[in-house]
């Protein structure tokens, strides 16, 4: 317990009943008012549960409310706090001073309506200070005197309010109640920069503000908790697990590990290095290091003329990392002294006991060198102990994705990162049998040299299309990473990359590639269906299948129905999928289009449709996919390429004119100029043939199988530019018989490619 809490306790204690004996986390008090409180007494500042009461006039604003229903602390009981068990609305606080508690306790209380003094005893500064010499160096008296005042008190959602504290207490926090998430990355920094940041505190420089984000009760688990490392060793990536249990209560840190750290190894632990030309797995290849500063060193002053060499980066404090086994020797006036060794004085009168011990005392120092000594060991004792260079902020939002955009925020760095990336680091930390971020990469370089998509391939798309595989919630959401998805992604993930794979080679088989591939979400969906239809059984698409997905990925193309609303769109798909693929193994296109139906996003070929088709322009990306609508092949086969029936030249005015048609039809014929309504796919010897014939030659000398398998008019009056308009007006009658309706008859096969007359 802190000894904020502990005075708090105590004010509580001597002006207010007990409800019951504490616990080790809860101590419940009835106020004079009837009013109940509970004090969490396990943290570093002063947290409250209340009753939820009307706030009006209150000095303080709540962080939280919970609703009756809302779960909160387990300690929260019928015991120590009845009022504030689940069942009862409740009001969360944090207060940062004993002042703003008194505050507001005599507001919530009542106490003077009641006749009680509502002003505190003087506290007793604490006793059990670590005397000089005898200090651990991992131990951080905790002093109430640094808390800030009430004006700084911070209202979530409100403004950002900026809280100051010392060296010191944020070390005493560290791996106590501030831990890593599993977002933040490994710690990277180098012996140098933590020299310069500790030159920085010497100097009085500010060192940029803390993150933290207090984690909500009952989502511990929800959540991969490291520890900050103490004693690093070069080229570790990994941070311990925090071995905290579910009920306790943490803070994250968001903003600051790097720098948290560095203070963390230059006063309490180390940095281990590797020697050079030695190798990593023998004994003697590592050097721990520990931080040393030579006292009797003049810090170097910014200059005066702008000429001089020195850089106003430098360090002007003579820090260094020295091997642990082998401490310097202050040699002249050199008085080296371990940084750590401050964390023995927190108190001025221990301090001055240290400066007696370390510079008066010593005789080997100059008149000079023990004034510089005295100087300077004064001055980290302030910067550890006394300055209050740490300034952070505490968010309290229940909203994990406010939470992580805090983050991607807070680490911008001139480069932005993205959700999937820092999701990324977590599977990475997690993953024991894979190393996640280099398995994404080699799939996302076989899917993109597979399909040459006209969007790059992602790793959001990789982590989306993992979760969609394995049935869970496929958004891009810290809720959707916690550890039990994260495991059944490791589990899976031999067969997502064989599926996605396998896909992608099945989608650049039947053509959908490049510009063809209007969207890699497609991936996903035909992904789904492939891992769901061969569960235990190796990979393969039936080729009757192949023509109702070729069908549907068209329709999908030329109705937009990928655009908007994809995540209902493709929940909807995988629900059907799975339940139609119970006791059979085909693609189930007439479902899809029933469930997208309910959503009005039909996936039928309609009057409208066909408009839309016949108007489509040859030359359209898509075009060769629509015509593809009425032949059996896939787009690579699909009888060589679209041409358009009557070539271009004819539509010209001229030509027009020679050939009879009159001034009133002229706009209607060369409005079906380049259009689909006039769009064939011939093979080699039918293109022979067409071009080596006048037009109403070849016409005459098509077969009636071949008019039948291209939907063009049997009437052969009908083959003159002059009869154009009925010539496509009957042929659109014949496409309407083929494509309205075409997922209706899904199960009726395209008919066979019949021999060229």
């Amino acid at each position: 317990m802190s000894d904020i809490v502990k005075m708090a306790e105590a004010w509580c204690a001597t002006r207010a009943r007990r409800i019951a004996p504490p616990s080790n986390y809860i101590a419940g008090f009835d106020m004079p008012n009837g009013r109940q409180i509970a004090l969490e007494r396990d943290r570093a500042q002063i947290y409250v549960w209340t009753e939820q009461v009307s706030l009006d006039d209150a000095p303080a604003a709540p962080v939280r409310a919970y609703s009756a229903e809302k779960s909160r602390n387990s300690n929260l009981n019928g015991k120590n706090c009845p009022r504030l068990r689940v069942g009862s609305p409740v009001l969360y606080w944090i207060f940062h001073t004993l002042d703003e508690l008194v505050r507001f306790l005599v507001w919530y209380g009542d106490f003077q309506q009641k006749g009680i003094a509502a002003e505190p005893q003087p506290a007793k500064a604490p006793q059990d200070l670590l005397a000089p010499g005898n200090t651990p160096a991992n131990s951080v008296a905790t002093l109430a005197t640094n808390a800030i005042p009430s004006s700084s008190f911070s209202i979530p959602g409100a403004y950002m309010g900026y809280q100051t504290t010392t060296v010191a207490e944020t070390l005493n926090r560290i791996n106590r109640e501030l831990f890593i998430p599993a977002i933040q990355r490994p710690y990277v920094w180098t012996p140098e920069q933590i020299i310069r940041l500790f030159d920085s505190l010497m100097r009085g420089y500010p060192i940029g503000a803390l993150m933290f984000w207090d984690l909500p009760p009952g989502s511990r688990d929800d959540w991969e908790i490291y520890r900050f490392v103490t004693h690093f060793r070069m080229g570790s990536i990994h941070n311990e697990p925090s071995g905290l249990s579910a009920d306790d209560r943490v803070s994250l840190v968001l903003d600051g590990q790097q720098r948290l750290t560095s203070l963390l190894i230059g006063l309490q632990g180390s940095y281990t290095v590797k020697r050079k030309h030695k190798r990593k797995a023998t004994d003697d290849a590592w050097d721990e290091k520990i931080l040393f500063i030579d006292l009797a060193h003049a810090p170097e002053m910014e200059a005066d003329q702008e000429n001089d060499e020195l850089s106003p980066i430098a360090e002007h404090y003579r820090f260094e990392f020295v091997d642990q086994a082998h401490p310097p020797i202050s040699k002249g006036d050199e008085l080296w002294f371990e940084v750590g060794l401050i964390l023995a004085a927190p108190t001025p009168e221990q301090r001055d006991v240290m400066v007696q011990n370390w510079v008066e005392a010593n005789l080997n120092l100059s008149e000079t060198g023990r004034t510089m000594a005295r100087a300077n060991l004064l001055r980290l004792w302030d910067a550890v102990w006394h300055d209050q260079a740490m300034a952070y902020f505490t968010e309290y939002s229940d909203s994990y994705d406010r939470v992580l955009d805090i983050f991607i925020r807070a680490n911008d760095g001139g480069t932005r990162l993205s959700r999937s990336d820092l999701l990324m680091s977590v599977i990475t930390l997690r993953w024991e049998r894979f190393n996640a971020r280099e398995e994404t990469e080699e799939l996302i370089d076989d899917l993109t040299e597979s399909l040459n998509p006209k969007r790059a391939i992602t790793r959001e798309f990789v982590l989306r299309a993992a979760l969609f595989l394995n049935d869970l919630d496929f958004s891009i959401k810290v809720q959707n990473f916690v550890p039990a998805n994260i495991r059944v992604l490791e589990q899976s993930w031999e067969r997502t990359k064989e599926v996605l794979r396998f896909t992608a080679r099945v989608l650049r088989e039947m053509g959908f590639y490049g510009e063809r591939l209007f969207s890699t979400n497609v991936v996903m969906l035909l992904a789904y269906y492939l891992h769901r239809s061969n569960p235990s059984a190796e990979l393969r698409l039936a080729d009757t299948d192949r023509q109702r997905i070729r069908r549907w990925l068209v329709l999908l193309d030329f109705k937009s129905l990928l655009s908007l609303q994809t995540g209902t769109t493709f929940t909807t798909y995988r629900n059907v999928v799975r339940r139609n693929l119970q006791g059979r193994s085909d693609f189930p296109l007439a479902e899809i289009a029933e469930g997208f139906g309910r959503m009005g996003r039909s996936l039928e070929f309609g009057e409208s449709d066909l408009r839309a088709w016949t108007s489509t322009p040859i030359e359209a990306s898509n075009a060769e996919a629509l015509l593809s609508l009425i032949y059996p092949d896939d787009l690579p086969n699909l009888r060589r390429r679209a041409l358009p029936f009557v070539q271009s030249r004819f539509f010209m005015r001229d030509e027009l004119q020679r050939a009879g048609v009159p001034d009133s039809l002229m706009p209607a014929v060369q409005g079906f100029a380049n259009k689909l309504i006039l769009g064939v796919a011939l093979d080699t010897r039918e293109q022979e043939s067409y071009f080596a014939l006048p037009f109403e030659q070849w016409a005459a000398s098509v077969s009636p199988e071949a008019r039948a398998f291209h939907c063009l008019p049997e009437d052969p009056a009908l083959y003159a530019l002059d009869r154009l308009p009925q010539w496509v007006s009957a042929r659109r009658a014949l496409l309407a018989q083929k494509l309205v309706g075409l997922i209706a008859d899904v199960n009726e096969p395209v008919g066979s490619i019949p021999e060229p007359a």
